[in-house]
């Protein structure tokens, strides 16, 4: 459902288009489109819309505006000029990839807070460091947010190394009584190996006992995989979330335009 007011808000001037602007058309990794020039010019700080950033991208052998970026990007971004500053990121596209796209168009500090609030990116506090140690900064927020995910996969670790310590004494309490004399002994065990610690003071000989130790070894990888995956998610959601928030500071004490390239993730395929 599309709200009356937000529909009113527009500039009056930007619901007629103007049909004496020429049109331009603009190449994007082999997708064209095509859209009037006085509608690009409305953002004159942006890159499109200011002559002197875009004519590095003009082609004279094909007329056209080549941008070697990100194709399902850009319609939003395209989208933005067409309705007067209106940002909304793809469902499909993640945020790390649209908030780059975002930069290297220069789209200014009006699409940042919208980003802000759309994506629900709020500022949180951390342990005061220097500013050049945000990146660590960073770090505490992830650990803080992530805390209730690392609870429960140590919990998980914990539940195995039992499970599989329990049984490998169970194999081995007949033919290697010294090695796993008790459960919490082979709770121990469970907990190095499942770790992928592994120091050697302890191990099975019988074929029951080393099957489960491969098995140990195997849930411990699978283990460790998702505790690294928890990790790195949280830790780009925040970094994601701060790195929004310094160009918004950026901006908003010096005026300026963010450089292309700003952003450091790995590119699209």
């Amino acid at each position: 459902m599309i709200l009356i007011d937000s529909v009113k808000s527009f500039d009056e001037s930007m619901r007629e288009p103007n049909n004496e602007s020429p049109i331009v058309v603009i190449n994007v990794s082999g997708r064209r489109y095509e859209t009037r020039l006085s509608t690009l010019e409305n953002f004159p700080e942006t890159l499109l819309g200011n002559e002197s950033k875009r004519q590095r991208f003009w082609l004279n052998e094909r007329n056209e505006y080549f941008f070697d970026r990100h194709r399902g990007c850009f319609e939003s971004i395209l989208h933005y000029y067409q309705s007067n500053g209106q940002l909304r990121r793809p469902d499909t596209i993640s945020l790390d990839i649209f908030l780059e796209e975002v930069s290297f168009f220069q789209l200014g500090p009006k699409a940042y807070d919208q980003l802000k609030e759309s994506e629900n990116i709020h500022e949180l506090k951390s342990p005061p460091m220097p500013k050049k140690h945000w990146p660590l900064r960073t770090v505490g927020t992830t650990i803080k947010e992530a805390f209730v995910d690392f609870i429960g996969v140590f919990a998980g670790i914990i539940l195995l190394a039992f499970l599989f310590g329990a049984a490998c004494y169970v194999a081995e309490v007949k033919d290697n009584r010294a090695t796993f004399s008790s459960i919490p002994k082979s709770l121990y065990w469970g907990i190095i190996t499942i770790m992928t610690i592994g120091y050697g003071d302890m191990y099975p000989i019988t074929t029951a006992g080393r099957m489960i130790a491969c098995g140990c070894a195997l849930a411990g990888a699978a283990i460790i995989g998702m505790l690294v995956s928890v990790i790195v998610d949280h830790y780009q959601r925040a970094f994601n979330r701060k790195t929004l928030y310094n160009e918004k500071q950026r901006y908003s004490k010096t005026g300026t335009t963010i450089a292309p390239g700003r952003f450091q993730w790995k590119p699209y395929s």
